[in-house]
């Protein structure tokens, strides 16, 4: 249950950086709605919150995902996150803020 708590506010956060709507963020197929359901799965998996889950999540927003969408994920921010400290701090500042928010 917290994980789902968890999970929905990243969804927000991310929401609001990209200055996305859950339609777009879920079926968008440019770019940015692209980039955004990476950096999701990313902070998701960063919280500790397991490949299954995050599956299950993004299922019962509407979007099924494979174990092949996770892994690229995780694996674009892993690579921009040690290229870019800006990418490390946006995704601090969005885990201290749900931190807050528990």
């Amino acid at each position: 249950m917290k994980k789902q708590f968890i999970f929905d506010a990243f969804v927000e956060e991310v929401k609001k950086m990209y200055k996305l709507s859950t339609d777009e963020l879920l079926t968008g197929r440019n770019t940015s709605s692209i980039e955004a359901r990476h950096f999701l799965i990313y902070l998701a998996w960063n919280r500790k919150i397991r490949k299954r889950d995050i599956r299950d999540f993004f299922d019962e927003l509407g979007l099924k995902i494979t174990n092949t969408t996770i892994e690229l994920g995780i694996k674009k921010f892993e690579r921009l996150s040690a290229e870019d400290d800006d990418v490390y701090f946006i995704t601090e500042k969005i885990n201290n803020k749900i931190n807050l928010n528990i």
